[in-house]
């Protein structure tokens, strides 16, 4: 996953509004969000190569996204980011335990940011910034720098979710809208992340299409103030010119259940 936002406690109906979009190569295999069938209480979708997972939920509002730091140097350990959210959503672990779990194995990833959340907290931890940060009531972005960098689509995105926020009713589709913005940043706004200028462009969309990587998928996430869970996730044709009305859907609804023991 390559962008995600949040609002935490900012909607008078939500506690939680989660969007991100997933970006990779369109020849990885990649199953869409469903019920996962050795634990039925995980709904996530899955990286068929690696097995691991970018952005889930749990039947009991435990919730976790992923995104890769971007860096030149890149090792290239063998173990996929994507079995960070994996692991978390099946451990049944509070959000500052598992993150503490990972004091002595962050250093055998490449660079990653990671989110982990419950009902009632949340955190961000990456293995390119010192510590751990709880997220307290507010709108946050995260791309592939550490949370809350202030490249374009980043900036761009928390003000359209800020102004989505001050509506009474808020819905899934102008979330999607915001994930949906092909818009590049200028030139002179660029980051430097240590590809090409020619790639850094591409990827400044909130919404990428290129003619072998672009954003596979786009997941909401709303858990309302009386725990109840929405999420809908579009998964896009992997076609250039990229069309975003080119899209299949799954959505799940439904009260959330008690953690088991």
């Amino acid at each position: 996953m390559c962008l995600l936002f949040l609002a935490i406690d900012t909607h008078p109906d939500y506690r939680l509004v989660a969007a991100a979009n997933r970006d990779e190569f369109y020849y990885r295999p990649t199953a869409a969000a469903h019920r996962w069938v050795q634990h039925d209480d995980v709904i996530a979708g899955k990286d068929l190569e690696k097995g691991g997972t970018w952005f889930g939920v749990t039947t009991y509002g435990h919730w976790a996204a992923v995104t890769n730091y971007r860096e030149s140097n890149d090792a290239k350990f063998e173990t996929s980011r994507g079995a960070l959210v994996s692991e978390y959503l099946t451990t049944y672990s509070t959000p500052d335990d598992y993150i503490a779990s990972l004091a002595a194995s962050a250093g055998h990833y490449n660079g990653f940011n990671l989110v982990a959340g419950s009902l009632s907290h949340a955190v961000y931890f990456s293995n390119r910034e010192h510590g751990v940060k709880p997220l307290q009531k507010g709108i946050y972005g995260l791309s592939n720098h550490l949370l809350d960098t202030p490249w374009p689509k980043v900036r761009t995105g928390k003000q359209n979710l800020e102004n989505l926020l001050e509506r009474d009713h808020l819905d899934a589709d102008s979330l999607f809208s915001i994930l949906c913005d092909q818009t590049r940043a200028s030139n002179e706004d660029l980051p430097e992340s240590g590809v090409s200028a020619e790639w850094e462009k591409l990827l400044s969309s909130a919404f990428i299409s290129g003619d072998t990587y672009g954003t596979r998928s786009s997941t909401i996430l709303l858990v309302s103030r009386d725990n109840r869970l929405i999420l809908e996730e579009r998964t896009y044709a992997p076609s250039a010119p990229r069309n975003t009305d080119n899209y299949s859907s799954v959505a799940y609804e439904f009260d959330l259940e008690d953690q088991p023991v």
